[in-house]
Protein backbone atom coordinates (compact mmCIF):
# COMPACT_ATOMS: atom_id res chain seq x y z
CA UNK A 1 0.00 0.00 0.00
CA UNK A 2 0.75 3.81 -0.94
CA UNK A 3 -0.01 6.19 0.96
CA UNK A 4 0.16 10.01 -0.59
CA UNK A 5 -0.45 12.81 1.84
CA UNK A 6 0.91 15.97 1.31
CA UNK A 7 2.40 16.31 4.96
CA UNK A 8 4.78 14.15 7.04
CA UNK A 9 2.04 12.36 8.50
CA UNK A 10 -1.19 10.89 7.08
CA UNK A 11 -4.56 11.73 8.34
CA UNK A 12 -4.86 7.88 9.15
CA UNK A 13 -2.16 5.75 10.96
CA UNK A 14 -1.05 2.88 8.74
CA UNK A 15 -3.00 0.14 11.07
CA UNK A 16 -6.23 2.00 9.93
CA UNK A 17 -5.27 2.25 6.23
CA UNK A 18 -4.39 -1.40 6.02
CA UNK A 19 -7.10 -2.47 8.50
CA UNK A 20 -10.36 -0.85 6.17
CA UNK A 21 -8.27 -2.34 3.11
CA UNK A 22 -8.32 -5.88 4.43
CA UNK A 23 -11.91 -5.59 5.58
CA UNK A 24 -13.41 -4.45 2.37
CA UNK A 25 -11.39 -7.14 0.42
CA UNK A 26 -12.40 -10.31 2.32
CA UNK A 27 -15.20 -12.06 0.84
CA UNK A 28 -16.83 -12.08 4.26
CA UNK A 29 -19.16 -9.00 5.62
CA UNK A 30 -17.29 -7.32 8.95
CA UNK A 31 -20.08 -5.13 9.90
CA UNK A 32 -23.42 -4.52 8.63
CA UNK A 33 -22.01 -0.34 8.83
CA UNK A 34 -19.40 -0.61 6.65
CA UNK A 35 -20.05 1.54 3.88
CA UNK A 36 -18.86 0.69 0.72
CA UNK A 37 -21.22 2.65 -1.41
CA UNK A 38 -17.93 5.10 -2.96
CA UNK A 39 -16.40 1.58 -4.10
CA UNK A 40 -19.38 1.31 -6.79
CA UNK A 41 -18.83 -1.60 -8.66
CA UNK A 42 -15.66 -2.71 -7.03
CA UNK A 43 -17.62 -3.06 -3.85
CA UNK A 44 -18.79 -6.34 -4.70
CA UNK A 45 -15.48 -7.31 -5.65
CA UNK A 46 -13.80 -9.94 -3.04
CA UNK A 47 -10.02 -11.27 -3.07
CA UNK A 48 -9.91 -13.28 -0.79
CA UNK A 49 -12.56 -15.40 2.11
CA UNK A 50 -10.99 -13.39 5.55
CA UNK A 51 -7.87 -11.40 5.47
CA UNK A 52 -6.16 -13.72 7.82
CA UNK A 53 -5.38 -15.05 4.35
CA UNK A 54 -2.60 -11.92 4.12
CA UNK A 55 0.88 -13.17 4.19
CA UNK A 56 2.72 -10.10 3.78
CA UNK A 57 2.51 -6.67 3.71
CA UNK A 58 4.47 -3.26 2.83
CA UNK A 59 3.56 -0.07 3.76
CA UNK A 60 4.67 3.52 2.69
CA UNK A 61 3.82 7.08 3.10
CA UNK A 62 4.98 9.43 -0.35
CA UNK A 63 4.34 13.17 -0.96
CA UNK A 64 1.21 14.15 -2.51
CA UNK A 65 -0.76 16.52 -3.38
CA UNK A 66 -4.27 15.37 -1.85
CA UNK A 67 -4.21 12.04 0.79
CA UNK A 68 -4.81 9.56 -1.59
CA UNK A 69 -3.72 5.87 -1.50
CA UNK A 70 -3.04 2.93 -3.66
CA UNK A 71 -2.94 -0.86 -3.54
CA UNK A 72 -0.78 -3.42 -5.00
CA UNK A 73 -2.45 -7.36 -4.74
CA UNK A 74 0.72 -10.12 -5.80
CA UNK A 75 -0.30 -14.16 -5.53
CA UNK A 76 2.78 -15.48 -3.37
Amino acid sequence: MTVRSPTPRPPADATNYLGGVGDVLQGRPVSPTLDRSHLGELGGVALFADDRQIQRVAYRVVPGDVPSYTVQVTIL
